[in-house]
């Protein structure tokens, strides 16, 4: 999931899309420190934000039931949200550009 959102964000970023990485544990499970953000950041070829939801607390908000990891959220312009916990496609995220 990681290197598909990276490209769809390198490829349509000067559209209005924003893509940002929330990690709520590291692999230990513990809150990831800023390495641990750097290092999936890295590891995955990302240029957008990668950072610390220590607890899913953020992601948390935006699924009030419990949630499969890895998800995604679609939020479109003004923050209405327009999926949640879901897998999207490229043609759906480019298709609620503002």
């Amino acid at each position: 999931e990681a290197p598909e959102l990276g490209g769809w964000y390198d490829e349509h970023a000067e559209e209005g899309l924003m893509v940002i990485t929330l990690l709520g544990e590291n692999g230990a499970g513990q809150s990831p420190s800023t390495d641990d953000l750097m290092d999936w950041a890295t590891s995955y070829g990302l240029n957008h934000p990668v950072v610390n939801d220590s607890g899913w607390g953020v992601t948390g908000r935006y699924v009030p039931e419990s949630f499969g990891i890895p998800t995604q959220h679609l939020i479109g312009p003004g923050g209405e949200i327009l999926a949640t916990d879901a897998f999207l496609s490229e043609d759906e995220v480019v298709a609620n550009l503002p």
